[in-house]
C-alpha cells in the first residue's frame, strides 16, 4: 500500500460491495475498528489492481483466534481482536495468533510485552484488592448505620402511634366538653329568660294591683308582697346572670387552655413527623449508597476475574497469551 497519503482507495467486501474512497489514515481506523476483515480486498485510485486487505502491512492484520480445532477468525487488526474480545464475540480462552513476516523474526518484544502486561495486571489485582477492602468496610458500616436508623425509626413510629392515639383521645374529650358547655349555657339562658319572663308578670301584677286597691290594706299588703316577690325575682335574675357569666368565663378560659394544649401538641407531633421523615430519607440515602458500593465492587470483579495464561509456544506462528 502506497504511503502517500494523500491518495484514495477503496474497499471490495466479499459480496462486490465497494466502499470508498478513503485515504490510508481511514483505512488504519477502520482496521482497529474491526470495519476491516480478511475477506476484503483494496484497490487504489482507478481500482486496476485489488489485494487482500490483511496483506498490506501498514494496516496490521495479523491477529487470529482459534474459534474451533481447524477453524480460525482473523486475521484481524489488534485493537480490532481486543474490542472482540471485550464485546464476547471472542473467547478470551480461544487460542490467539500473531503472524510474523518471517521464520526468523523473533517474539521477544511480544514476551517483553506479555511481562509489562503481568506487571500491570498485577498491579491491578494489588489496587483490585485494596478498594474491594474499602469497599467491604464502608458496606458494612453503611449496613450497621441502617440497622441502627431503621430500628430507631420503628421505636419512633411506635411512639408516634401513641401520641396519635393520645391526642385523638384528648381531642374527643375537648369536643365532648365543648358540647356539655354549649348545652349548660343553653339551659342557662332558658333559665334567665324563665325569671324575666316571671318578673315581667309579676311587675304588671304589682302595677294592676297598685291601680285598683290603693284604699286597701290587704291590696297593699299584696302589693308589699308582689314587690317583695319581685324583689326576690330581681335577686334570682341577678344571681343567675352572674353565675351564668362566671360559667361562661370559666368555660371561655377552659377552651382557651385546652386549645393552647392542643397547638403545642400539634406543634410537637409535626416536629417529630418532620424527624420521621427524615430518618427514613437517612435510611433510603443509605440504601443507594450500599447499591452502588455493591454494583461498584460486582464490576471490579468482574474486570479482574479472568483466568491468566503463561504458556507461550513457538512454531511456524507464535502463540500469545491474551490478557
Amino acid at each position: 500500500m502506497a504511503t502517500d497519503k494523500a491518495r484514495q482507495w477503496k474497499i471490495r467486501d466479499a459480496e462486490g460491495n465497494i466502499f470508498g474512497p478513503a485515504t490510508i489514515d481511514t483505512l488504519v481506523k477502520w482496521a482497529r475498528d474491526g470495519r476491516l476483515s480478511a475477506d476484503q480486498s483494496a484497490t487504489c485510485d482507478d481500482g486496476a489492481n485489488w489485494r487482500p486487505v490483511d496483506s498490506f502491512p501498514e494496516l496490521e492484520m495479523d491477529w487470529a483466534a482459534e474459534l474451533a480445532p481447524g477453524k480460525f477468525f482473523g486475521p484481524v487488526n489488534r485493537d480490532a481482536m481486543k474490542e472482540f474480545i471485550r464485546n464476547g464475540d471472542v473467547s478470551e480462552d480461544m487460542a490467539q495468533f500473531v503472524r510474523v513476516k518471517s521464520i526468523e523474526e523473533s517474539p521477544v518484544a511480544l514476551r517483553e510485552e506479555n511481562a509489562s502486561l503481568k506487571v500491570q495486571i498485577e498491579r491491578l489485582r494489588a489496587d483490585f484488592a485494596e478498594r474491594t477492602g474499602k469497599l467491604e468496610s464502608e458496606l458494612a458500616a453503611a449496613e450497621a448505620e441502617k440497622r441502627m436508623a431503621a430500628g430507631e425509626l420503628s421505636t419512633r413510629d411506635l411512639d408516634f402511634d401513641a401520641e396519635r392515639q393520645a391526642f385523638a383521645a384528648e381531642k374527643s374529650r375537648m369536643d365532648a366538653e365543648r358540647q356539655a358547655l354549649a348545652a349548660e349555657k343553653s339551659k342557662l339562658k332558658a333559665e334567665v329568660a324563665k325569671a324575666e319572663k316571671r318578673a315581667e308578670v309579676l311587675a304588671a301584677q304589682v302595677a294592676e294591683a297598685e291601680s285598683r286597691s290603693r284604699s286597701r290594706e290587704a291590696d297593699l299588703a299584696r302589693i308589699a308582697e308582689l314587690e317583695k316577690k319581685v324583689a326576690e325575682a330581681a335577686g334570682e335574675i341577678r344571681r343567675l346572670k352572674a353565675e351564668l357569666d362566671n360559667q361562661e368565663a370559666a368555660a371561655r378560659r377552659r377552651l382557651k387552655d385546652t386549645e393552647t394544649k392542643h397547638l403545642a401538641e400539634t406543634k410537637e407531633l409535626e416536629a417529630r413527623l418532620r424527624e420521621a421523615r427524615n430518618a427514613a430519607e437517612a435510611v433510603t440515602a443509605l440504601r443507594k449508597r450500599e447499591d452502588a458500593a455493591r454494583r461498584l465492587a460486582s464490576q471490579l470483579a468482574t474486570m479482574l476475574s479472568a483466568p491468566e495464561k503463561d504458556d507461550i509456544a513457538e512454531a511456524d506462528a507464535v502463540i500469545v497469551e491474551q490478557q
